[in-house]
């Protein structure tokens, strides 16, 4: 069970925040952008909204994979898919850098330690 994962689908319209930050602390393997998630730019280009971009990056942060869901019956799938691989590119590029704090305390997040010694030493046994 160690490699069992949820994948998470995005819909147009994003709950509350708090209903996704409850997910924010589970295992998410994947988030799966449906193309109708995605908006046109000025230009044309498929662009995903801030707040969609907002959550993908959290979870991307935390290890998960993106999935684009692109529908088959299209018939320039490649191109297609290459365009909103772009765009989840662009949002992969805006993701903040971890510095070395960052880095270091990242390891030690999932861990349990052991207490203080003033604490382990008034612990009852």
């Amino acid at each position: 069970l160690q490699n069992l994962a949820v994948a998470l689908v995005m819909t147009k319209k994003l709950p509350a925040f708090l209903y996704i930050a409850r997910w924010l602390s589970e295992k998410i393997g994947a988030v799966i952008i449906p193309l109708e998630c995605f908006v046109e730019n000025s230009h044309g280009c498929p662009q995903l909204p801030d707040r969609h971009a907002e959550v993908v990056q959290r979870f991307v942060r935390r290890g998960a994979k993106v999935v684009i869901q692109i529908d088959r019956t299209q018939e320039d799938d490649l191109h297609s898919f290459l365009r909103y691989r772009q765009c989840v590119e662009k949002v992969w590029d805006q993701i903040e850098k971890l510095d070395k704090v960052q880095i270091a305390g990242h390891s030690d997040r999932d861990c349990l330690q052991p207490p203080f010694q003033p604490l382990a030493d008034n612990l009852g046994s």
